[in-house]
């Protein structure tokens, strides 16, 4: 199947040194075109090997999001077991307080620590507020408490504010508040 067919050639003006002939006619060619082989398919997948075995599922890509999960859940179990340690700590400490304040304004000595704890209310005594709730405990469970010891030293001081000094300084508004205070056992 090939076919000759003829196109002229058209002129073409290259600079050379030599001038081209003026009489020259067009030239003409003979090309013989090449023969084609019908286009077959091309396969888009790459041959297969009998080497290496067909994958047999796609490999599950994994979620980022998962990692940052799984990071930010540990991180939170952490806090957690701190947040924890640290109320500990913080109730033990207040405990220790709400101990030396009810044992300042009267416990009886045959109370435990733990039976103090369990009777008297959950209450800061660093506050104004938890110091009432422990004085308004003491009024009404006075079986639990020594009643030589005064509820508030805030009153022996009152009591002492009117007290005249003796002339030679021997009794004076400071050693009749220490006196007062060893006679109802609260602290000097």
């Amino acid at each position: 199947m090939s076919e000759e067919f003829t196109a002229p050639v058209a002129e073409t003006v290259v600079e050379t040194p030599a001038p081209a002939p003026q009489n020259a006619e067009p030239m003409t060619e003979t090309v013989t075109a090449p023969e084609v082989n019908p286009v077959e398919p091309v396969s888009i997948q790459p041959p297969v090997s009998l080497d290496t075995p067909a994958p047999s599922k796609p490999e599950k890509l994994e979620d980022p999001g998962t990692e940052l999960a799984e990071k930010l859940r540990l991180e939170l179990e952490e806090v957690s077991k701190e947040r924890i340690r640290l109320q500990k700590l913080t109730d033990r400490h207040l405990d220790s307080e709400r101990l030396n304040y009810l044992r300042e304004i009267g416990a009886k000595d045959g109370m435990t620590d733990k039976d103090l704890l369990l009777l008297a209310p959950s209450a800061d005594v660093t506050t104004p507020e938890g110091r009432a709730a422990m004085d308004d405990f003491r009024e009404q469970s006075g079986v639990y408490f020594d009643h030589r010891v005064m509820t508030k030293p805030a009153q022996l001081e009152e009591m002492v504010t009117g007290f005249k000094e003796s002339e030679y300084g021997t009794f004076t508004q400071k050693n009749a508040l220490k006196i007062l205070k060893k006679m109802t056992g609260s602290k000097p």
